[in-house]
C-alpha cells in the first residue's frame, strides 16, 4: 500500500468517520515549512524542494448523514518534513494532519489545473480569492481535479450553481459535459468541434444535381 493511500485510510478512519463525513478524493501537497501557498501561482514548482517542507491534504469530503448533495473541499495541514533520513527527522510521522479551512463547493468558482504542471489554483466566492496548491505528484493532481470537476458538473446540473469557470487542463483532465452527458476533455471536444465544423463545410461543398439536371444530363447521353 502506498504512503498515500495508507494516509487516506487513516484519515477516514480517525478524523472523517467521527464527522460523519466519507472521504472521495484527496491529493497531497507540499509548502516550505513556515512559508504561505495561496495568493499565488504555484505552477512549475518542484515539489521536491530542498529544505524542510510542509505537508498539506486537500480533500473531498461528502456528509453522508445528510440526504442532500452536500460536498465540501477541506484543507488539512500536516507535519513538517525533510529530505534527511527518515532515523534523523525530528517530527513524529504518527502525527495526524489537522483541519485548517473548509469551503463548501458551491462556493467554488474557478479551477486553474495549470497544465502537465504538480501546481494548480483553485478560485472561491469568498473573498474572491483565489489559493494555490502544489501536488507532490502531476499523476495525483490530475486525478483530484478530476473528481472535483466531475462532482462539480453533477452540482451544475441539479442548478445547485453556476457553471464552474476552467483554466489550462491537461489532456487526460476529464470533464463531464453537463448538457450532453459526454465525458471529453477541453481539447477532445475543441477537436470534436473542429471535425464537425469541417465535415459541415464539405457537405456544403458538394451540391447533388437536381432531377431536372439529372433528366438533361440522360436526354443528353442517349443522343
Amino acid at each position: 500500500m502506498s504512503s498515500s493511500a495508507g494516509m487516506q485510510l487513516r484519515l477516514q478512519r480517525e478524523l472523517f468517520d467521527p464527522a460523519g463525513e466519507q472521504l472521495l478524493a484527496m491529493v497531497q501537497c507540499v509548502v516550505p515549512a513556515g512559508g504561505e501557498h495561496h495568493h499565488h501561482h504555484g505552477r512549475g514548482k518542484s515539489a521536491a524542494s530542498a529544505g524542510a517542507r510542509r505537508e498539506v491534504y486537500l480533500c473531498l469530503l461528502n456528509q453522508v448523514q445528510q440526504s442532500q448533495f452536500h460536498i465540501s473541499i477541506a484543507e488539512l495541514k500536516g507535519g513538517i518534513v525533510s529530505d534527511e533520513p527518515v532515523s534523523s527527522r525530528k517530527t513524529s510521522a504518527s502525527e495526524l494532519p489537522k483541519r485548517k479551512r473548509t469551503w463548501s463547493l458551491k462556493e467554488l468558482t474557478g479551477l486553474d489545473a495549470g497544465g502537465d504542471g504538480v501546481g494548480f489554483e483553485l478560485e472561491f466566492e469568498r473573498g474572491a480569492a483565489s489559493h494555490a496548491w502544489t501536488a507532490a505528484a502531476a499523476d495525483d493532481k490530475k486525478r483530484f481535479l478530476s473528481t472535483l470537476i466531475n462532482l462539480s458538473a453533477r452540482h451544475d446540473r441539479r442548478g445547485g450553481k453556476k457553471k464552474l469557470t476552467l483554466a489550462n487542463l491537461p489532456e487526460d483532465v476529464i470533464v463531464v459535459d453537463a448538457d450532453e452527458g459526454l465525458n471529453l476533455s477541453d481539447r477532445s471536444r475543441a477537436r470534436k468541434e473542429q471535425e464537425e465544423a469541417e465535415a459541415a463545410a464539405a457537405q456544403a461543398a458538394y451540391e447533388p444535381i437536381s432531377s431536372k439536371e439529372a433528366a438533361d444530363l440522360t436526354a443528353l447521353m442517349a443522343k
